[in-house]
């Protein structure tokens, strides 16, 4: 068993582990979800986190099943299996960068609410079209790319071993590569821009929670700064393996093979997992009423009883009219 191969085992386990967590800490959001509108973000996040885990546990487990199951060569792949796979990796694609997006959106208002104390921009109404908005974009954005890639299938000769090495031979030329150049391009630019906004977010709500002299204001920007750091190393976790990687390996300044950087990407996987597994940790840490939930999981009146109504806020914002905010 190569690296490679045994690499997918502890992806498999810290996704898994990660799932759960993640289940527990989405069912103490919902207990909060009207007390504040940032706790429907901080749900939305953990719900594409939940479904990031899954996809990815999955495509690994599909992985390692063919793995065991092969008969005819290394790497082979069933039909079956590349389906499944093919649909989870994509899904995983877009919850990875929706969750990653939808979390600088509440940067961006909890930056616009400290700037203009006066006015109200934490609106449940738009948070939630926000969402809406986010998911549809990336699903549309990667449903064209994968549309491409199937089409490319049906020109890819029968082959009982299926390989990579078709894809190298290619003529790049094709409108099919120039399409899937351009998705990746897109896909890099949008890392790139979102790293960026996690970096400039993270220092103007550090300079201006400074200044304020709220008490709940400053609590929940604090909040958003921690799970801002934890975006940030989810998103730049596979660049930090990759240079971890090749400083270790000595192949810093040669080029990089196909397998080097498969392998990089699937331990930046490894390292998003883990990340997943100990953010909720960073409300607990912050927030004194998820805490105090925190408490109730092990009883039974967590699991069967209905969220209370929360205390009638001052905010006109923050009133439980229905939205398709009912859901939760």
């Amino acid at each position: 068993m190569g690296i490679q191969e045994f690499i997918k085992y502890p992806n498999c386990i810290f996704s898994l582990i990660g799932f759960f967590s993640n289940l527990v800490h989405l069912a103490i959001l919902r207990k909060h979800i009207k007390t504040h509108p940032m706790f429907i973000l901080l749900t939305f996040i953990t719900v594409l986190d939940l479904v990031f885990l899954f996809t990815g546990f999955l495509a690994e487990l599909m992985a390692i099943l063919d793995n065991l199951n092969s008969e005819f060569c290394d790497g082979y792949v069933s039909a079956t299996t590349g389906v499944v796979r093919f649909i989870a990796i994509y899904v995983n694609r877009i919850a990875k960068l929706s969750g990653i997006y939808i979390t600088i959106f509440m940067s961006l208002i909890q930056v616009l609410t400290l700037k203009n104390p006066r006015k109200q921009f934490w609106i449940r109404k738009t948070i939630a079209t926000v969402f809406l908005i986010t998911v549809t974009l990336y699903l549309l954005f990667y449903i064209g790319e994968a549309v491409t890639l199937v089409f490319y299938s049906f020109k890819m000769p029968t082959q009982e071993c299926l390989s990579l090495a078709i894809l190298e031979s290619a003529d790049y030329s094709d409108w099919i590569f120039t399409v899937l150049k351009l998705t990746n391009y897109g896909e890099i630019g949008m890392q790139l821009l979102s790293i960026s906004l996690e970096i400039v977010f993270y220092i103007v709500l550090k300079a201006l929670s400074g200044k304020s002299i709220d008490t709940e204001k400053y609590k929940y920007s604090v909040m958003i700064m921690r799970v801002l750091i934890f975006c940030f190393l989810f998103d730049t976790a596979p660049f930090l393996v990759q240079i971890s990687y090749g400083l270790i390996t000595g192949i810093a300044e040669l080029q990089w093979t196909r397998d080097d950087v498969s392998l990089s990407y699937t331990l930046g996987h490894v390292v998003r997992s883990i990340i997943l597994v100990f953010r909720p940790l960073l409300i607990y840490h912050t927030s004194e009423e998820y805490r105090a939930t925190f408490k109730e999981v092990k009883t039974k009146s967590f699991w069967f009883t209905r969220n209370k109504i929360a205390p009638t806020s001052r905010n006109p914002s923050i009133s439980t009219r229905a939205s398709i905010l009912s859901i939760f």
